[in-house]
Protein backbone atom coordinates (compact mmCIF):
# COMPACT_ATOMS: atom_id res chain seq x y z
CA UNK A 1 0.00 0.00 0.00
CA UNK A 2 0.70 3.59 -0.91
CA UNK A 3 0.20 6.46 0.89
CA UNK A 4 0.74 10.17 -0.46
CA UNK A 5 -0.07 13.45 1.40
CA UNK A 6 0.23 16.55 0.32
CA UNK A 7 1.18 19.40 2.85
CA UNK A 8 -0.15 22.10 0.41
CA UNK A 9 -3.72 21.02 -0.37
CA UNK A 10 -3.75 18.91 2.76
CA UNK A 11 -4.75 15.95 0.77
CA UNK A 12 -4.18 11.64 1.25
CA UNK A 13 -4.34 9.15 -1.32
CA UNK A 14 -4.17 6.16 -0.54
CA UNK A 15 -3.22 2.98 -3.31
CA UNK A 16 -4.07 -0.25 -1.54
CA UNK A 17 -3.79 -4.22 -2.56
CA UNK A 18 -7.11 -5.94 -2.14
CA UNK A 19 -5.58 -7.57 0.70
CA UNK A 20 -4.35 -4.23 1.84
CA UNK A 21 -7.73 -3.25 2.29
CA UNK A 22 -8.86 -6.25 3.99
CA UNK A 23 -5.73 -6.06 6.43
CA UNK A 24 -6.67 -2.18 7.16
CA UNK A 25 -10.55 -3.58 7.52
CA UNK A 26 -9.25 -5.67 10.38
CA UNK A 27 -6.57 -3.40 12.07
CA UNK A 28 -9.24 -0.44 12.48
CA UNK A 29 -10.93 -1.77 15.16
CA UNK A 30 -7.60 -2.25 17.22
CA UNK A 31 -6.86 0.37 19.36
CA UNK A 32 -2.96 0.99 18.71
CA UNK A 33 -2.15 -1.16 15.84
CA UNK A 34 -0.29 -0.05 13.08
CA UNK A 35 0.28 -1.01 9.41
CA UNK A 36 3.81 -0.33 7.70
CA UNK A 37 3.20 1.04 4.00
CA UNK A 38 6.03 0.70 0.97
CA UNK A 39 7.54 3.26 -0.21
CA UNK A 40 9.99 2.08 -3.32
CA UNK A 41 13.05 3.64 -3.72
CA UNK A 42 13.81 6.43 -5.99
CA UNK A 43 9.57 7.04 -6.67
CA UNK A 44 7.97 10.21 -6.59
CA UNK A 45 5.16 11.01 -4.78
CA UNK A 46 3.68 13.36 -7.45
CA UNK A 47 1.51 14.99 -7.61
CA UNK A 48 1.53 14.50 -4.38
CA UNK A 49 4.61 16.25 -1.98
CA UNK A 50 5.35 12.84 -0.13
CA UNK A 51 5.16 9.42 1.18
CA UNK A 52 4.09 8.79 4.36
CA UNK A 53 5.39 5.37 6.22
CA UNK A 54 2.35 3.74 7.43
CA UNK A 55 -0.88 3.82 9.36
CA UNK A 56 -1.50 3.70 13.01
CA UNK A 57 -5.24 3.60 14.47
CA UNK A 58 -6.76 5.00 17.93
CA UNK A 59 -9.86 3.77 19.14
CA UNK A 60 -11.56 6.93 20.88
CA UNK A 61 -14.99 6.23 22.31
CA UNK A 62 -17.69 8.54 21.16
CA UNK A 63 -15.47 10.37 19.36
CA UNK A 64 -16.21 11.01 15.27
CA UNK A 65 -13.72 9.48 12.93
CA UNK A 66 -10.56 11.42 11.92
CA UNK A 67 -7.78 11.45 9.62
CA UNK A 68 -4.45 13.29 10.29
CA UNK A 69 -0.77 13.19 9.75
CA UNK A 70 1.48 12.74 12.31
CA UNK A 71 5.04 14.20 13.17
CA UNK A 72 6.71 11.36 12.35
CA UNK A 73 4.63 10.41 8.83
CA UNK A 74 2.10 8.45 9.66
CA UNK A 75 -1.60 8.45 8.94
CA UNK A 76 -3.28 8.44 12.14
CA UNK A 77 -6.97 6.55 11.72
CA UNK A 78 -8.95 7.23 15.08
CA UNK A 79 -12.87 7.49 16.63
CA UNK A 80 -15.69 5.30 18.06
CA UNK A 81 -15.43 1.83 17.27
CA UNK A 82 -18.63 1.61 16.27
CA UNK A 83 -17.79 4.43 13.61
CA UNK A 84 -14.42 3.06 12.97
CA UNK A 85 -16.36 -0.06 11.74
CA UNK A 86 -18.62 2.08 9.25
CA UNK A 87 -15.33 2.97 7.62
CA UNK A 88 -14.21 -0.60 7.83
CA UNK A 89 -18.08 -1.75 5.26
CA UNK A 90 -17.24 1.33 2.94
CA UNK A 91 -13.42 0.25 2.83
CA UNK A 92 -14.46 -3.33 2.39
CA UNK A 93 -17.15 -2.44 -0.44
CA UNK A 94 -13.89 -1.74 -2.76
CA UNK A 95 -13.12 -5.07 -2.61
CA UNK A 96 -16.28 -6.57 -4.36
CA UNK A 97 -16.00 -7.10 -8.16
CA UNK A 98 -17.86 -4.92 -9.80
CA UNK A 99 -16.85 -5.62 -13.44
CA UNK A 100 -18.89 -5.45 -16.31
CA UNK A 101 -18.30 -8.31 -18.57
CA UNK A 102 -14.76 -8.62 -19.41
CA UNK A 103 -13.97 -5.00 -18.37
CA UNK A 104 -12.86 -5.12 -14.99
CA UNK A 105 -14.12 -1.14 -13.24
CA UNK A 106 -11.57 1.48 -11.86
CA UNK A 107 -13.04 2.21 -8.21
CA UNK A 108 -12.38 5.63 -6.62
CA UNK A 109 -13.69 7.15 -3.63
CA UNK A 110 -13.68 9.94 -1.69
CA UNK A 111 -13.89 9.82 1.87
CA UNK A 112 -14.38 13.54 3.16
CA UNK A 113 -16.46 15.36 6.07
CA UNK A 114 -19.52 16.21 3.65
CA UNK A 115 -19.55 12.54 2.09
CA UNK A 116 -19.68 10.72 4.91
CA UNK A 117 -21.73 11.93 8.95
CA UNK A 118 -19.33 9.50 10.97
CA UNK A 119 -16.23 11.56 10.02
CA UNK A 120 -15.09 14.82 11.75
CA UNK A 121 -15.35 18.26 10.15
CA UNK A 122 -11.63 18.42 11.41
CA UNK A 123 -10.44 15.20 9.61
CA UNK A 124 -8.08 15.08 5.99
CA UNK A 125 -9.96 14.68 2.85
CA UNK A 126 -8.58 10.76 1.74
CA UNK A 127 -8.74 9.89 -1.90
CA UNK A 128 -8.66 5.98 -2.08
CA UNK A 129 -7.23 4.81 -5.34
CA UNK A 130 -8.09 0.49 -6.15
CA UNK A 131 -7.61 -0.82 -9.51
Amino acid sequence: MKIRYSDSTNEIEINPSRNDLLNLSNKLLEDGAQITATIEENSKAAPYERFLSGIKVKVLPKELVEFQVTSNDRLLIKGDRHKLSMLCEVLLSLTEDWSIGEYPTYKHLHIEHLTFDYLSSNSIPIVVVYA
